[in-house]
């Protein structure tokens, strides 16, 4: 009778759907990690795009690589699916488009050797083109105590960057909740575990124009409130709203509190940011947005975009330590559009009190 297969060090659990000109990429990255012992459970969601081949030739090419092909379903299913596949006790994410430092399998697994409070540990990332070109580093809370502060108001976690221990997810039952799935999973894992970032870049994050849509961020943030709304619920004792809810409808977001008007300022803020972040990849495309955003949002748009990007050149200077310039680049947002700057520097600041009282 055969031995089984010794489980391995790490899962990756890679969704993938449409892959199309990154994948190979994506998963050369993998394959290149000093730390060899893991295996790449890639979950095929339906692709039509060519995504099968590449990912057939890996399994030939490398023992490693576990596809598993499934029937379109949604990416909660897909890393679900992936999760339950996986064989190892630590179980990192990637996405089909990203790029994994050669360090980071070995950092993190090493990490959640040595504290083992942790359930999840992510890390810093910094944001590529289509081709590669580099953009802005982004840097999320690294101590647990401010991690759990600031998931409270909104989630800092980069989730191609995270690794966590497989039975805390099971435990808390797994993925839910379309495009809110990565942040209403670290609420509730927030609630009886720790969550850590390093604050090393591990993952090259890709943004390119077909990720922002003003439609698509309109529903993400309406979810994003819907789960953080549910977290407050739970933190007071009560039931979960969201517990075997099987679609966010009006009805939920009502009885949750949350009304069009939350959303809408939800999602303003939300679309400067990424449009921000594109514009430092590709102008081009970033004013295009710029132009449809205006249509929608009306004539300020194009000054509260502008006060964004100021205001992540202030968070790049200030990882660098060149304050003075930090405070410049405030400076111009504030003047370009006051109310929107004032708004973001307030959450900043709160956010970075609370987590300094609670670390």
């Amino acid at each position: 009778m055969s031995q089984p297969e010794p489980e391995p060090r790490v899962s990756i659990v890679m969704p993938v759907f449409n892959g199309g000109a990154y994948l190979t990429e994506a998963v050369e990255s993998l394959l290149a990690q000093t730390l060899s012992d893991f295996e790449l459970v890639a979950v095929d969601d339906g692709s039509d795009d060519g995504s099968v081949a590449v990912l057939e030739g890996f399994r030939e090419r490398d023992r490693r690589v576990r596809p598993i092909f499934a029937a379109h379903q949604g990416i909660v299913a897909a890393l679900n699916r992936g999760v339950t596949e996986a064989r190892a006790e630590y179980v990192a994410i990637a996405n089909a488009d990203d790029v994994s430092i050669p360090e980071r399998l070995a950092r993190q697994a090493r990490y959640l050797d040595e504290h083992e409070q942790v359930a999840v540990v992510g890390s810093a990332v910094e944001t590529i083109d289509e081709v590669g070109r580099p953009g802005h580093r982004l840097r999320f809370p690294s101590e647990p105590g401010r991690v759990r502060a600031t998931l409270r108001k909104h989630n800092c976690f980069a989730h191609p960057s995270v690794m966590f221990r497989r039975s805390v997810v099971a435990a808390v039952g797994g993925y839910r909740i379309d495009y809110a799935e990565d942040y209403d999973l670290w609420l509730r894992i927030s609630e009886r575990f720790d969550l850590a970032n390093l604050e090393e870049v591990l993952v090259l994050y890709r943004v390119h124009p077909g990720q922002i849509s003003l439609s698509r961020i309109d529903e993400m943030e309406r979810l994003r409130l819907a789960v953080r709304a549910a977290g407050r619920a739970r933190a007071s004792g009560l039931p979960d709203p969201l517990d075997g809810v099987d679609a966010v409808t009006p009805a939920v977001l009502a009885r949750l509190g949350i009304d069009d008007r939350e959303v809408e300022r939800a999602a303003r803020a939300e679309w400067f940011s990424r449009a921000a972040i594109l514009a430092e990849l590709d102008g081009g495309s970033a004013r295009d947005l710029v132009g449809e955003a205006s249509a929608k949002l009306g004539p300020r748009a194009a000054q509260s975009f502008e006060a964004a990007r100021e205001l992540l050149r202030a968070e790049s200077c200030l990882a660098s330590g060149r304050r003075l310039r930090a405070m410049g680049c405030v400076a111009r947002a504030l003047v370009r559009a006051p109310v929107y700057t004032s708004t973001r520097l307030g959450a900043w600041l709160a956010e970075r009190s609370r987590g300094a009282l609670a670390s």
